[in-house]
This record gives structure tokens, C-alpha cells and sequence, in this order.
């Protein structure tokens, strides 16, 4: 058995539990961060605890001794336990996807991990030379195997040894986008609707109290931010990541908190409702634009579907 740690070196045995007393057992080999030794016969489940020659000691975490016949066949795995956070997810959040597991097997292995949407894989791993019945984990940064993004779902985890059969576990949900406003609101002015000198409206408005947050509906990267006093007031524009499309959000309270080329993430604070620019005599509302081809580059497509959808599952 391997213990790791700092200042290992002067380890002059390790103290394993046995019913009332303890069994000692000498290194095998040694370094600075390293103990190996052979576990005694009699040992039991416990805590061991490494012992320097001044008679200093560390305890190990909880060791948990089985009899040989409660082995797994080598090479096999029992998955123990499984869960992803967080639960609902979101591309290009600030949190990835985390999957935390731990396993029963003979003895150390290759332990092959797969995510799966819709009983296909989108992204795979293989863990080299896993202990069993360790805390083990990895992450997710919401691209597929090809490097696209992930698609909106329901995703869970599939682990087993390499080359061998595996077991579902640890299903999350995970969405592309997600609503903007965050806290009560209702659906104002359309997207087409005439306005004056001839325009028509390129958005969709959203009311909703002054100061409420708001967040990017989608990561991305910070493309122009800037004041028009006859029209969008304080306003932003966002590049969407993996995306083509531009996300524009108008009227805010005051000056977006990011600036032009900074990074941002899909549910970031991004500024506030408000209503500068021509909202003064309306009232409280995100004027929001989606460019399918980059803001004033071709024509804005109705947001409609895509908001009433993103406020459907955030």
C-alpha cells in the first residue's frame, strides 16, 4: 500500500488497526513524499498512521479492509457512486460541469468515462491508473468531442473499465442559453412593429422593474458598448461563443460594469434595466436584439421564439 504526503522520509513504520491494538509494518520503500509497505495479516479497517523515528505520526484517511474472496475479478469495476454538478447547467457558464465518482475494483485501473446525449457520445475520456475506492473527478467545459458546443438536453455520465462493459450514473440537464432578466417581467413591443421616420422595431422589449439584473444570455465576447441618447440609450453588445450571432441589450440603468473586448460568460452580470435613451417617457424595460450574422450585418431575426423558450427552462 502507497502513502503520499510531505516530509515522508524519516518514516520508520506504519501503524495499522487490529480489534484492541495496532499492527506495525515497515517501509518497503521510501522518499520525501512516498511510504510503501505490505499490509499485515490481521489488520482491519482504520485509519493507519505513519510514524517517524522522533515518534511523530500522521493519520492516514480511512482504510477499508475486505477479505480476498470479496474481490472484484481484475481488470473489473463496481461503480459505487456517481453525481454531476450542478444539476442544470449552462454553455460557457463560469461553472463547468463537474462529475465526481468513485468506484470497487481489484486493484488500480483504467477507468474510461463517456458523456452521452440521446444514446450518443459527445464527449469521452479515459482516467489512467484510477485507485479504487478513491474520490475521483473530472470536468466539462460544454464542447462536444469535435469541439462544437454542447446541445440543450438531458446528458449523463457512463463509466466503466476500459474496453469493458460500463453503467450509466450522474445525470444532468444542460441548456445553450439563458434568460437574460432575472426576476418578474412581461413581453412589451414586438419585434416589426412600426416605429416613427419609417423604422421598424429590430428587438424585442421586455418590462420589468428598474434595476433588475441582467445577465448574458450567452457567453461570449464584449464587441461595443455605448450611449445614443435619441435611441438605445445605455447599450451592449455581445459576440455569442461558438456562435455567428451578436446579442444586443438596450435602455439599461447606467454604464455596462464590462468592458469592450473583455470575456464574458453565460450568466454574468452584465448591467441592470433600465430606461435611458427613447424609454425615458415609457418606463422599464431591456430592449433586446438578436444579429444572426453580427450586429447592423445583414438583418436582426425575431428573439420572440428563442426568449419565451430560454425563460421556459432558467
Amino acid at each position: 500500500m502507497r502513502f503520499t504526503g510531505h516530509r515522508l522520509a524519516a518514516s520508520a513504520e506504519v501503524r495499522f488497526s487490529a480489534n484492541a491494538t495496532e499492527l506495525a509494518a515497515a517501509p518497503m520503500t521510501l522518499t520525501k513524499r512516498a511510504v510503501e509497505v505490505v499490509v499485515p495479516d490481521g489488520a482491519q479497517t482504520g485509519r493507519p498512521r505513519v510514524v517517524d523515528r522522533t515518534g511523530r505520526e500522521s493519520i492516514a484517511p480511512l482504510l477499508r479492509l475486505v477479505p480476498p474472496d470479496a474481490l472484484l475479478a481484475p481488470g473489473s469495476l463496481a461503480l459505487a457512486r456517481a453525481s454531476a454538478r450542478p444539476g442544470t447547467a449552462f454553455f460557457d457558464a463560469r461553472r463547468d460541469v463537474r462529475l465526481r465518482y468513485r468506484f470497487a475494483a481489484y486493484g488500480p485501473l483504467d477507468a474510461q468515462v463517456a458523456l452521452v446525449r440521446r444514446g450518443k457520445m459527445v464527449r469521452g475520456w479515459v482516467e489512467r491508473d484510477r485507485a479504487p475506492f478513491s474520490a475521483h473527478s473530472l470536468t466539462w467545459n460544454g464542447l462536444a468531442e469535435s469541439g462544437a458546443a454542447g446541445r440543450k438536453g438531458r446528458y449523463r455520465f457512463r463509466i466503466g473499465p476500459a474496453g469493458r462493459d460500463a453503467r450509466f450514473a450522474a445525470p444532468f440537464r444542460f441548456y445553450d442559453h439563458r434568460f437574460p432578466v432575472r426576476s418578474g417581467h412581461s413581453y412589451g413591443d414586438r419585434f416589426g412593429v412600426p416605429r416613427s421616420g419609417g423604422r421598424t422595431h429590430e428587438g424585442q422589449d421586455l418590462w420589468a422593474g428598474c434595476g433588475t439584473r441582467l445577465e448574458a444570455a450567452r457567453g461570449g465576447t464584449v464587441q461595443f458598448k455605448g450611449y445614443s441618447g435619441s435611441l438605445y440609450g445605455h447599450y451592449l453588445v455581445i459576440d455569442g461563443r461558438q456562435t455567428e450571432r451578436d446579442y444586443m441589450y438596450a435602455h439599461l440603468i447606467r454604464r455596462p460594469p464590462v468592458r469592450r473586448g473583455e470575456r464574458v460568460h453565460t450568466g454574468e452580470g452584465i448591467g441592470a434595466v433600465g430606461r435611458s435613451g427613447n424609454a425615458r417617457g415609457e418606463g422599464c424595460q431591456l430592449h433586446f436584439e438578436l444579429w444572426p450574422s453580427g450586429w447592423h450585418h445583414g438583418r436582426p431575426q425575431d428573439p420572440l421564439p428563442e426568449l419565451r423558450r430560454w425563460d421556459g427552462w432558467s
